[in-house]
């Protein structure tokens, strides 16, 4: 089970992961249109994980994390990023 914060996300969105990763895991960002915006590899230390969202405009993005190329998991976010 992984656990995205914090959300509303301002800048930077952590992924936890309470047990040791096996495998490969990535990510995919997708705004409300279907377009990943933001995607990648997971390499988790110390059962974490960062993304930088600052390039992404204020809204609501779908996270789908998935583990050795299956979809695992979705999550609904909010991007709400100040000025740093």
């Amino acid at each position: 089970h992984i656990s995205l914060y914090p959300n509303p996300v301002n800048g930077v969105l952590n992924f936890y992961l309470p047990e040791r990763a096996y495998g490969s895991y990535s990510y995919q960002l997708i705004d409300q249109r279907g377009v990943a915006m933001i995607k990648g590899d997971m390499n988790f230390v110390q059962d974490r994980f960062s993304v930088d969202t600052w390039d992404l405009a204020n809204g609501v993005y779908y996270v789908i994390i998935a583990h050795d190329g299956q979809p695992i998991a979705q999550r609904k976010v909010v991007v709400m990023n100040r000025r740093r």
